[in-house]
This record gives structure tokens, C-alpha cells and sequence, in this order.
């Protein structure tokens, strides 16, 4: 294969679940007669139709085959225990790996041509790096391997490791496959596939390129690039790609990304017409399709690559390569920070022993700041669990901004924490270290290990007789050590020898060549052992000195130069140790010390130190301006106002704002948008840019500001909603990012956003909505800004709106262009577009809103209903046992946040801070419990309801409670029809909840936002904490809330409310039905064993006609109150 490659651009295939979707299968296909009796849902299992459905599959396989791809990947994707155990289907992973492989080459085999099968394995639905508390290392490695066994056995010629989102996932499954090769004594190339953001990071906000170093060894075939996006987006990755390995690449896009209707509508003939430019200037070895890709999409890929020339692959070259998220770039001497070093620093022992993590971390960024370009981390301590520790901190490192992109040094006299740091790092990190102390074979052993996980490897100079102190011990330590570790396949470029710096100057004759022998080392080791480096810890050379720290400063900087100037690569040293200037008469004393040409120590400690050295200027107190760029940048309070009061001395408090805390927050713009910051440190620069203006204003007195500004955006939520936090969070980041933007708050009506507009010189409006009655307000005021000759920019953005409304229902209303906002960081993007003068771009959002139009009406055209007749008889036979409960009435639950605090949902709390399976995480949610603590102090007020009422059920799905009457919507897109009143016998009982949390403000935007996302969580705790209550008086069996797809109907919260009297708990609801506090929610419960959660569909105009008329209300409100979803 390798050598095929340098011969032609080979062609990998489309998507196997896109095909498998084709054939619209049914649960009993995935059942098949084998697993008839199966008790849970099998219907998506994709790889069990290896075992139920092979006919398909290999369908599948000889389709693409005839398309003309050389690379057929196995149905295998999920084949791993992990995943086929979501179905209780675990033990099936060898199975469905093997037999999806045999079939593979069955098929391969027939056509009578040469065709590779590449065993897909997917990265699961676990991470290891996000994820920590779910799965480690070992039990995801174990998870791969069954996989990857069934592959091996099965036939498979390839490996290919895909979709990768997360680096220690993906070095799992290489470590794991490389123990399955050694124990079957058989290898397969390994094609290694990452997924990324537009910044080519992966989720776990780990650059591409670390990946490959990482990863990088002779097993592995090539590297590259799938799903994402569609080939356009991933061609500049590709070639930034290319630049960096010396393997062949490869790329196999999305057909586009899917419409608001799931469709994927990038056509075969646009995907290879993407792809020409890389295939015509020979910049690709590996070309297919991904999600949404078809046999056609291939066949036109296949037609374009023939008798093309594949990418020319250049020589490896032998570079020293390391890196935390990103690959350490820096050619220079690099400088590795001591201070995490439960041995070396008594406060960071402290720190790690008291489990105060984040005064820990402190340490670590300092460290950063003050120049390291790597972390060394030791946590060898007999009072501590030095394993747990070490795995826990290097998760801490991963998750802040400030050390994520650092490489890190495991440090340890213990083997057996080396490797639990070395399964905890994604990244390539350096190993500290091993040694020949314990022979050869050991010393062999533990180094197939570090090789095995991709670091580089610190050798010391010691050996079975001990530490070598002279000049030839230490040499001959180190050419016996990289003779071995050469003999092991460990690359030269990725060992560094540390011959022991010693302390010198105590007034024994035997340590007085202790630092001349290692400088003699270094120089050696540098022209004799080719592309290794050399280190060494700096302060022991001067430890016999300890207590004149002015002598030790200068011992130390004038060794450091003599071991550079003979070689040294990097040093172990506190990085914040300044440079200072050493007159001449002592810098020659410290030589002759150093070198052993003169006995000069009794003069040393003679010298008045600190009266014949002095800082250099250029290492004084660091610039204002910088320290407070770096505080916006970090979020971070610390001495703001005496940064400020420096800047006076100097500056304008105009200028400041202006000129220095403008500058700050555009870099803090830049970082955001490159994906170097997150969300909540976005909102905490916010925060930080705001308390710096307020300081600074009562000083302005009549000066005028005049910021210059990238435009001037209006903002509001629209009449009758009273949800304002996702607009909040795109102001913040607008703000950020340069936007003056005029916020009109909530509840905001037409004639006020209109008359904003025309008051101020405004280069676009964003309305925001979270419930559906707002997208007929916003077609609404779409609709009289045209009437009004007003066309500026429209952006749409919420929880309740999409491309799919925004195309159908407010463009056509509307003279400007209209766009809709999916996230805040999707905000900034698209207003630099448009605001920029960007027609191409224009151009494509107006073409995918006609697309997004006419695949709408098609889908309108094809779509059958049910009449609602229809529907009647073919509803499905439900009989429902009628259970009677202890109580009937209307009752109060007393809760607090310590009662719900466990039934938080965090992962959608994490999605809403746009952090969500990032290294953020962990940072994110360490707030969020300081912020609950906070709620619980101040005793917030909870208020929860619920009834339990006689029903009764009328004709046409009318469910009649204490004299009123509430419809219920029955499906009528299916074969059979189904409603909530099904669940319902003729005499029954039902109930109603309601729930409602006061809204709680934040000093700063920052804590306004968490509050109010914290808010959102504790609601739907709550309601789950209610239900548990009820279960007690009649066990509840579903609890849909009025507004969700399956009980859409706004217009029934004013029923519920009655029913219950929600209004003396202090809870309103608008003329729009928005309730207020934001955070409440109601609803109904049922307790029919049969009842359960459906996919409603979408219903006809009958439907919506009869609704309209039993509601007293016109058409046009009834499908408001209902929202797009289902109409």
C-alpha cells in the first residue's frame, strides 16, 4: 500500500449510513430471527446488520465498489464493545467485527479486482480526555480491541482509526490495535482520520497537528481529515495538513452539512468539482465521501482522479517535536518549569496535600507567563496518592487556557505514575525519566512503554554501579543508553540526556569538576550522538550555596551560558528567575568556580553579592498595558485598578479606553474566534472591560468618547417573549469583538424596535426568540420594517428559530437580506460577512435559503396525512388499566436547591455555555457548584404544584378537567395515529404541574448568565423532584410540558394555571402565554403504564382548522399558539 500510494491517488468510499438509511429498514430487519425476542430496541444498531441483514450490506460494499473505490471501509464504525453496549449488545463486538469484515472482502474477492478493506473503528461514545469520570484509558483500549481483533481475523487489510474527537481516544485504539498485532503476530497499516472545528482543533480543543505527533509512528499509513463540514471548509485544513507530515493524507468530506430538513444537498457533481483543485495539483493520496456522500458522489471522485498524480511525499526528517494542544513551537532554548514539583516547591506540596486545586493551577500559570515553554510536573509524595494526583492535575492543566497548549514533563521515580500520566496525555510529553539503574532489560521494558504512548524520554546519566560524576562515566552511560534505545526503534530525535548537573563549591576536592565534566558531557553527547538533546535541573549546581540566593542567581546564569554555549538544549529552572548583570571581576570568579581553573570559593563568599549585581532593565516590572491586555485575556481582577492607576501616569483616562483596553478586547475578539478562548472567559473579559470603564468615567468629566466602533447592531426580544440569555450572550461576544450594540431589553414591540432603528445610524437588527409564538412576531416586524422602506441586515437567532423559518416565513417578507444565527461565535462570523461587503457570501446564504424553500415544498408536496377521520380509526389499540390514586386535590411541595441539586442535568448546562465536550469543562463546572452554594445561601424561593383531577374523556381527543376542556393533537403523518388523550380511559385521572424559580441577578454579565443557566437546570430538577413527589399519591408515567413538540399548544398554560390558581404563587402570564419568572415550566401528567413520549410530525390545516375553532381563535393565531414545528 505504502508504495502504491506514491503511484496514485487512491479512492476510499461514501457513507455506510446514508446507504443504510436508503433502504428504510424496520426494527425487525436489525431484529432478523436470531434476535426476534430481543428486549430492547435494535433499530439503529447499523453494525448487527453484519449479522441480521448481510445481504445489505454487502449491497452496500459492491455498490461503492462499482463506483470505483479502492478502499471499502467495514461496517464496524460502532463495533466496539462500548458502543454496541448501548443496545446490550457488548458482547457482540468480535462478532459483528469480524463477520462485517468477511463480508467486506467477499465482495471485494467477487468483482475480481484488487480492492483494500479498511476496518473502520470510530472513536465511540466516550472520551477518555472529556469524560474522565466515565471511562479510563484501559477499559476503552480494552473496548477497541475486541473491535479490531474481529477486523484482523475477519480479513481486514487496513485499519482505519476515524472521526476522531478526541487524541486520547484515538491513541487508545493505536495502542490497543499495536497489543492485538503483538499478539497475533500479524500488522495491518493504520490510517489515522481526525474530525475538527473550522481552527482545525478537535472538540477536546487539540490542534491537528499534535494530533499527528502524537501519534506518529511506523505503524501508522497516513493521516487525515473526515466528516466536519463539507470539502470546502476542510481543503485549507487539508493543506495545512500537508505542510506538516511526511505521510500520505487523506480527506473524505460531508456531502455539505444537512438542511433544516436532514437532507444533505451538496450534490455528486459540486463534491467533485470541491475536490478538483486538490486533485489537480497533486495535493491529496487519499480521497472519498463521508455523511451524506452516495456510490455517485464516488463515481465522479473515481472519474476525476484517474491519471492524476498523487501528493509527493517528502523525507522524514528527524526533529525534536513535542506539544500540549498545540506543538510546541520554539527552535530556541526552551525553558522547563520547576515550581509544580511536590519535592521542589513546599507551597505546591501544600496546594496538591490540601486539594486546593486552583491556587495549584495558579502555580502552573504563572510559571507560563514568566517564560516556560514546558511543565514539569512531580507529584511523588508518600502522604499522597501520587497515581490519582498525577492524573487528576494533568486534567487540570488540560482544562485552562493558560497551560492547555503547554507540553508537559511527567516527572516521577515511579514507573507505575510515568505510565498513568502517560494514559492521561493526549498530547506528545516528555518522559523524566529512566535510567540503566536497574539493567538493561528493565531499562529496555520501560522504554517500549514510553515509545508505545508517543513521548520523548529524558535518559539519566546513572547505571547499574550508580549516578555517573565524572566525564567518562557520563558518556559512556549515554552512548550505551542510545545504542539501546536506537535498538528498540526509538526515534534519535526524541531522546534527551540528563548527565547529572552536581553541586559544586563545598569545599570537597572531589565536586570540583562536577560542572565542568557536565558541560564536557553536553558538548560530547552533541557530536556524538546524533539529533539527540541534552537537559538538566540548574539549581542543584549551586545548592551547597543555599541561603545567599544573590551568589546562587549568578552561579546559575553564568553556568547556563556555558552549558549553551556547549550544547545545552533545555534546562529544569523557576522561569521567573530575572536576568541580572554581573560585573566582570565576578563573572570571572563564577567561570574559574564552574570550570575548576582557579581555587577561588573563599574569595566568592567574600563578595558582597548584591552590591556588584543588578537587575537589567529589560527585565523590570513588566508594562501596564501588557498586564492588563493579559488580564482582559484571562478574566482576571487582580490589581485592575492599580494597572489602571500606572496607565494615569501616563495616559488619558480616554486613551486608556480607547487606545489600550479597546486593543485588549479586540485580542480578546481574535482568541475567541480562533477557538483559543471559551464562552465564560469571553463573558468574564466582558466583566473585567466594564469595571475598567466605570472606574475610569467619574476622571472623563466633559471629554468626549468617541470609540471607534466595526458597527452598530440593535438587539431585542421580541413582543410577548421574556427570555433573554442567549441574547445576552451574543451581545457580550459582539462587544467583545468591536460591535456597539444598542439592547432594547425584552418584550420589546414593534413600533419601539422600529423606531430604534430609525433613531441611530444602524447597521443591523437581531431579534431573538426563545418560544414559538415569537417567529410569528418576528415574520411580523420583518414584514412592517419593509413597509416602513427599512432594509438593513435582518439576523434571527433563539432557541425557536431556524434556517428552515427563516427562509419560508421572514425573508419573503422582508426587502434586506435576513440570516439566521445559530451561536455566538457563528454571530461574529456572518456580521463580518455582511458587514464587510462579503456578496459571495450573500450570495450562498440567499441560494441555501431557496434550496432550504424548495426542498421544503417538496417535502410539503410529498408528504401524505392522515384525515383526522382517518386517524380516529386507525388510532393504536391501547387499553389502559384506570389506577386510582391515594388523593386527589391540588398540592404544595416545599423544595430547595440541596434537594434537586443531584437530579441537574449538567451536560445541557454545559451545551449552553458552548463548552460542552471541550477541555473546559471541568473549569465550568467548578463555578457552577461555587454559584449553587451561593443560591442555596440565599435560600431560593422554589414554588411547585401539582393536581391530581377526575377526567374525563370526550370525542375529538378533549380531555375535560373540573369543567374545562383541553384538546389534545393527534398524529397524522403514520400508518397508525396516536395522541396524549390514547393514554386517557373515558373515566380516568390526570394531572397538572407547574413549577417556578425566582430569577436571581448577577452583579456582572458573567454571573447574570450563570444564574440564569443554573436557573434553567434547577426548573427542570425541579420538575423531575415533583414528579417523584406525585409518584407517591399515583406513580407518573410521562410529564410532557406545555410548549414541547408532543403537547405544543401554548394557548393551555391559561387552563392549567386555572386549575391550580399558579397565579397566587406570584406567576403571570403574557397575552403571548410567556410566563414569568422566566424559569417556570408546566404541564401534564400522566399514569397509564402504556404512556409514553411519540414523535408528533407534522399535522394538516384540518387539524389546525378544528383546533381553531374549538379554541374560539382565527387560523393564523391557532398555528402561532401550535409553533412551525408541527405546522
Amino acid at each position: 500500500m505504502k508504495d502504491l500510494l506514491k503511484e496514485k491517488i487512491m479512492v476510499l468510499d461514501g457513507a455506510m449510513g446514508t446507504s443504510i438509511q436508503n433502504y428504510n429498514l424496520t426494527e425487525e430487519d436489525f431484529r432478523g430471527e436470531r434476535f426476534k425476542n430481543f428486549p430492547s430496541k435494535l433499530k439503529g444498531a447499523n453494525e448487527l446488520l453484519n449479522l441480521t441483514r448481510p445481504d445489505i450490506v454487502k449491497e452496500i460494499y459492491n455498490s461503492y465498489i462499482e463506483a470505483g473505490a479502492d478502499i471499502i471501509e467495514t461496517n464496524t464504525f460502532n463495533g466496539n464493545t462500548i458502543s454496541m453496549g448501548d443496545y446490550s449488545l457488548g458482547d457482540l463486538a468480535y462478532e459483528v467485527s469480524l463477520e462485517g469484515t468477511k463480508l467486506a472482502k467477499s465482495a471485494a474477492l467477487e468483482t475480481g479486482k484488487k480492492v483494500w478493506i479498511a476496518g473502520s473503528v470510530g472513536p465511540s461514545n466516550k472520551s477518555i480526555g472529556l469524560d474522565s469520570s466515565e471511562i479510563n484509558f484501559d477499559e476503552l483500549k480494552e473496548a477497541y480491541k475486541k473491535q479490531i481483533r474481529g477486523i484482523l481475523h475477519g480479513g481486514g487489510d487496513l485499519l482505519l482509526i476515524e472521526t476522531i474527537f478526541d487524541g486520547l481516544n484515538a491513541k487508545a485504539a493505536v495502542v490497543g490495535a499495536e497489543e492485538i498485532f503483538c499478539e497475533e503476530g500479524k500488522t495491518l497499516p493504520i490510517m489515522i482520520s481526525a474530525t475538527v472545528d473550522r481552527f482545525g482543533r478537535l472538540l477536546s480543543g487539540q490542534t491537528m497537528e499534535s494530533l499527528v505527533i502524537s501519534l506518529d509512528r511506523d505503524s501508522i499509513l497516513s493521516f487525515g481529515l473526515n466528516c466536519s463540514f463539507g470539502a470546502a471548509e476542510l481543503l485549507p485544513l487539508i493543506h495545512r495538513l500537508g505542510k506538516f507530515t511526511h505521510k500520505p493524507i487523506s480527506i473524505y468530506p460531508n456531502a455539505g452539512l444537512p438542511n433544516e430538513v436532514g437532507e444533505y444537498t451538496e450534490t455528486p457533481q459540486e463534491t467533485a468539482e470541491i475536490l478538483n483543485d486538490l486533485i489537480r495539483h497533486s495535493g491529496i493520496n487519499i480521497i472519498g465521501g463521508c455523511c451524506g456522500t452516495t456510490p455517485k458522489h464516488i463515481e465522479l471522485i473515481a472519474e476525476a482522479v484517474k491519471d492524476q498524480t498523487p501528493r509527493i511525499l517528502r523525507e522524514r526528517s528527524l526533529e525534536f517535536n513535542i506539544s500540549g494542544n498545540e506543538v510546541l513551537d520554539e527552535e530556541g532554548f526552551l525553558i522547563v518549569g520547576e515550581r509544580n514539583n511536590v519535592a521542589g516547591s513546599r507551597k505546591f506540596a501544600r496546594l496538591i496535600k490540601e486539594k486546593k486545586y486552583d491556587e495549584a493551577l495558579e502555580i502552573s500559570r504563572t510559571q507560563v507567563k514568566a517564560g516556560a515553554h514546558i511543565l514539569d510536573l512531580n507529584l511523588d509524595d508518600g502522604l499522597i496518592d501520587s497515581k490519582t494526583e498525577m492524573k487528576k492535575y494533568i486534567k487540570l492543566l488540560l482544562s485552562s487556557a493558560d497551560t492547555a497548549n503547554i507540553p508537559i514533563m511527567i516527572d516521577s521515580s515511579d514507573f507505575e505514575i510515568i505510565e498513568e500520566g502517560l494514559k492521561n496525555l493526549p498530547s506528545k510529553g516528555i518522559v523524566n525519566s529512566l535510567s540503566l539503574k536497574d539493567g538493561e532489560e528493565e531499562f529496555i521494558r520501560k522504554a517500549e512503554i514510553v515509545k508505545k504512548y508517543g513521548a520523548a524520554l529524558v535518559v539519566m546519566a546513572f547505571d547499574e554501579h550508580g549516578q555517573a560524576d565524572t566525564f567518562t562515566k557520563k558518556i559512556a552511560i549515554s552512548k550505551r543508553s542510545y545504542d539501546l534505545l536506537l535498538g528498540i526503534g526509538f526515534s534519535p530525535a526524541d531522546i534527551i540526556f540528563d548527565t547529572n548537573i552536581l553541586t559544586i563549591g563545598t569545599g570537597e576536592k572531589t565536586d570540583r569538576d562536577y560542572a565542568k565534566d557536565y558541560i564536557n558531557s553536553i558538548k560530547w553527547i552533541k557530536e556524538n550522538l546524533p539529533h539527540a538533546k541534552t537537559s538538566g535541573g540548574l539549581s542543584n549546581v549551586s545548592f551547597a550555596f543555599r541561603g545567599n540566593n544573590p551568589l546562587r542567581h549568578a552561579i546559575h546564569q553564568v553556568f547556563l551560558r556555558l552549558a549553551r554555549e556547549n550544547g545545552l538544549d533545555m534546562v529544569i529552572m523557576n522561569p521567573a528567575e530575572k536576568t541580572i548583570e554581573i560585573k566582570k571581576s565576578l563573572e570571572d570568579k563564577i567561570c574559574s568556580l564552574i570550570m575548576n581553573t582557579e581555587d577561588v570559593l573563599d574569595s566568592l563568599l567574600d563578595e558582597q553579592i548584591e552590591k556588584i549585581i543588578s537587575p537589567k532593565t529589560a527585565e523590570k516590572e513588566s508594562d501596564p498595558r501588557v498586564q492588563i491586555t493579559d488580564n482582559l485575556i484571562n478574566g482576571n481582577k487582580l490589581n485592575l485598578t492599580t494597572l489602571i492607576d500606572l496607565l494615569l501616569k501616563e495616559y488619558s483616562p480616554i486613551s486608556i479606553i480607547q487606545d489600550i483596553l479597546m486593543e485588549g478586547m479586540e485580542r480578546v475578539g481574535e482568541h475567541f474566534n480562533s477557538g483559543k478562548l471559551f464562552l465564560p472567559q469571553i463573558v468574564k473579559s466582558a466583566v473585567i472591560m466594564k469595571e475598567a470603564v466605570t472606574y475610569l468615567t467619574p476622571l472623563i468629566k466633559n471629554e468626549k468618547i468617541n470609540m471607534e466602533h466595526r458597527g452598530t447592531i440593535v438587539m431585542a426580544t421580541v413582543d410577548g417573549d421574556v427570555h433573554d440569555i442567549g441574547k445576552n450572550i451574543v451581545k457580550t461576544v459582539l462587544e467583545c469583538n468591536g460591535y456597539k450594540i444598542i439592547d432594547l431589553g425584552v418584550m420589546v414591540s414593534m413600533d419601539k424596535i422600529i423606531t430604534a432603528i430609525k433613531n441611530e445610524e444602524v447597521h443591523g437588527l437581531a431579534l431573538s426568540g426563545l418560544i414559538t409564538p415569537s417567529l410569528h412576531e418576528m415574520a411580523r416586524v420583518a414584514k412592517e420594517m419593509a413597509n416602513e422602506g427599512i432594509n438593513i441586515p435582518l439576523f434571527i437567532g433563539g432557541a425557536a428559530t431556524s434556517s428552515l423559518h427563516t427562509a419560508i416565513k421572514i425573508e419573503p417578507n422582508y426587502r434586506g437580506r435576513v440570516f439566521h444565527l445559530t451561536d455566538a461565535s457563528n454571530t461574529v462570523i456572518v456580521l463580518d460577512k455582511i458587514l464587510g461587503g462579503d456578496l459571495e457570501y450573500k450570495e450562498a446564504v440567499l441560494n441555501s435559503h431557496e434550496k432550504l424553500r424548495k426542498a421544503y415544498k417538496k417535502t410539503e408536496e410529498d408528504r401524505s396525512y392522515l384525515s383526522l377521520e382517518e386517524g380516529f380509526k386507525k388510532r393504536e389499540k391501547i387499553t389502559n388499566k384506570v389506577i386510582k390514586p391515594s388523593k386527589t386535590g391540588v398540592f404544595d411541595i416545599k423544595i430547595t436547591v440541596a434537594d434537586i441539586e443531584k437530579y441537574i442535568h449538567w451536560d445541557i448546562f454545559l451545551h449552553d455555555w458552548k463548552v460542552k465536550d471541550t477541555f473546559k469543562e471541568e473549569d465550568i463546572l467548578r463555578e457552577a457548584e461555587k454559584y449553587l452554594e451561593i443560591l442555596k445561601d440565599k435560600k431560593l424561593k422554589i414554588s411547585a404544584r401539582y393536581g391530581i383531577f377526575n377526567v374525563e374523556k370526550r370525542p375529538m381527543d378533549i380531555l375535560k378537567i373540573n369543567g374545562l376542556e383541553l384538546p389534545m393533537v393527534r398524529t397524522q403523518q403514520w400508518e397508525s395515529s396516536l395522541s396524549l388523550a390514547d393514554f386517557v380511559e373515558n373515566e380516568d385521572y390526570i394531572g397538572t404541574f407547574a413549577v417556578s424559580i425566582d430569577t436571581v441577578s448577577g452583579k456582572t454579565e458573567y454571573e447574570d448568565i450563570m444564574y440564569k443557566l443554573l436557573g434553567n437546570r434547577l426548573t427542570e430538577a425541579a420538575a423531575y423532584y415533583l414528579e417523584t413527589k406525585a409518584s407517591e399519591v399515583i406513580q407518573v408515567k410521562i410529564r410532557p410540558a406545555v410548549g414541547y413538540p408532543i403537547l405544543p399548544d401554548h394557548s393551555m398554560k391559561k387552563e392549567i394555571f386555572d386549575l391550580m390558581n399558579i397565579w397566587e404563587l406570584g406567576v403571570t402570564l403574557s397575552s403571548t402565554y410567556t410566563m414569568t419568572p422566566v424559569h417556570t415550566v408546566c404541564g401534564l401528567l400522566f399514569f397509564s403504564e402504556n404512556a409514553k413520549y411519540f414523535d408528533l410530525g407534522k399535522i394538516d390545516e384540518n387539524q389546525i382548522e378544528s383546533l381553531a375553532e374549538f379554541r374560539k381563535v382565527d387560523f393564523n393565531k391557532m398555528k402561532e399558539n401550535l409553533g412551525i414545528s408541527i405546522c
